[in-house]
């Protein structure tokens, strides 16, 4: 049987990906990005293909040119999609709190959080970032506990983790080495909106090659996130272009300070809410701005950003519940299949375990739409014909196909009303948090003893060090 597949094909022509291709270029070779460190911008006029003037850098077009061919080759952006992995989901990004349910309230995140959590979502198969950031961690090891917690509790969660000194980028590579990650183990952000390079990153990579000391699996580079009519243009093409400038910017720059380092590069864009002054996430322009990135970088990367469950809302209600749906079904039907920051409100705020339960149910759903309809040959005379002859069409043969055909939800019941009273009325996030406690008590798993103990010698390391 034939399927039928249904997209949204996006609203970008070839003109206008040119137009925001040729603005970002412009941006860079002629607007330029700031770097305010006098040592970093020396090392960086080596090079060919750059321009200084006073604290501004200026790339010549074959320079950018060239840092897409690098993208191209390899991006360590986690949003991205990746080819064999469908669908693939990754956690938010250190929520520094997570929401306490019987409390009824966000409250800051402990150990004991964050390895439920990644219990939790390493039953899903989630990969990545830590969910959490537990707060009663001297600030000094919190990266390293973290790390070393997610890699005690989950198979693939723990990578992209913060580092500031080059022995805390040490150890969380050595750390990432032991527990046989893939990595990247470290990733330090450096782009600030507009056009501006964070310099404390910039110069603990100059210090890494200048010392000899950049570790395995750091990753540098851009999560552009310009912020229409805040802190880039409101309206296309600038908000775009500079999206794909700053990414670009922070991309290149960095492995031009340090080409022993990996780089990332993608855009998230971001809305900006003038009556609150703040983000707003999940919200239908920024739906669009999506969509429209996907087609931008498909065309100029080769590669397609994934999907996104971060909200304005702040709990899991009927705001947090539209906005995550609107948000991952177009992501699906415009060609995502990774999907990021499942279980969180607002960004990077809270980690909510029912959360993650009613995510994935979002994502079941979403991502049934992406298989289609069945198409059915059988003349439909025949089909029709049988069917009133029973007077019903459930026990046709082509009605025996539903568990292919109908999406079966989990968490999103149908029950009639009498039933689900009679099964005790129990609200969505009540069910959600029963189900999330049960695959976290389920999930056994546990790193092998010799990788428990490197773990181990690690951490005693750190508290030595840092």
């Amino acid at each position: 049987m034939n399927r039928i597949t249904f997209s949204i094909a996006g609203g970008l022509d070839s003109a206008a990906i040119s137009k925001i291709r040729d603005d970002a270029f412009e941006l860079l070779e002629r607007v330029g990005v700031q770097v305010d460190d006098d040592d970093v911008r020396r090392d960086l006029a080596r090079h060919d293909g750059l321009r200084i003037e006073g604290d501004l850098v200026y790339y010549s077009l074959g320079l950018v040119e060239r840092f897409i061919e690098d993208v191209r080759r390899q991006n360590t952006e986690y949003m991205l999609n990746v080819p064999g992995r469908e669908p693939l989901v990754t956690p938010p990004f250190l929520c520094m709190r997570v929401w306490d349910e019987r409390a009824d309230r966000a409250r800051p995140a402990t150990v004991g959080d964050l390895a439920d959590a990644a219990r939790l979502l390493d039953s899903y198969g989630v990969w990545g970032v830590p969910p959490v950031h537990p707060q009663e961690v001297p600030a000094n090891l919190r990266q390293v506990v973290t790390a070393k917690v997610s890699y005690e509790n989950s198979r693939e969660i723990g990578s992209f983790v913060q580092a500031t000194t080059i022995p805390e980028a040490e150890i969380l590579s050595c750390m990432g080495e032991a527990a046989g990650r893939k990595g990247p183990h470290v990733c330090m952000q450096i782009m600030h909106s507009p056009l501006k390079l964070d310099v404390n990153s910039m110069r603990l990579l100059l210090e890494m090659k200048r010392t000899n000391r950049t570790p395995r699996g750091i990753t540098v580079g851009a999560g552009a996130m310009p912020l229409a009519g805040a802190v880039s243009p409101l309206l296309m093409p600038g908000f775009l272009a500079q999206g794909l400038a700053e990414a670009l910017a922070a991309y290149g720059t960095g492995k031009l300070v340090n080409d022993n380092v990996l780089g990332y590069c993608s855009i998230f864009p971001g809305t900006f809410d003038m009556r609150y002054t703040g983000l707003s996430d999940a919200a239908p322009e920024q739906i669009l701005y999506w969509i429209a990135i996907r087609q931008i970088s498909k065309e100029i990367f080769g590669a397609t950003p994934g999907g996104d469950f971060a909200v304005t809302g702040k709990v899991y209600d009927a705001q947090t519940g539209a906005e995550k749906m609107a948000a991952i079904l177009t992501a699906v039907l415009s060609g995502a299949t990774t999907f990021s920051n499942v279980g969180m409100t607002p960004t990077d705020e809270v980690f909510h375990f029912e959360g993650a339960i009613i995510d994935m149910e979002i994502l079941s759903y979403a991502w049934r739409t992406r298989r289609g309809l069945g198409w059915e040959d059988t003349p439909t005379a025949d089909i029709v014909r049988e069917g009133r002859a029973e007077s019903t069409f459930m026990t046709h043969p082509t009605t025996m196909r539903f568990r292919d055909e109908v999406w079966q939800p989990q968490l999103f019941t149908r029950d009639g009303l009498n039933q689900w009273i009679a099964d005790g009325s129990l609200s969505l996030l009540s069910r959600a948090w029963k189900i999330a406690h049960e695959r976290i008590a389920e999930n056994g798993y546990r790193p092998d003893a010799d990788v428990q103990s490197e773990l181990d010698r690690l951490m005693e390391r750190a508290r030595k060090e840092l």
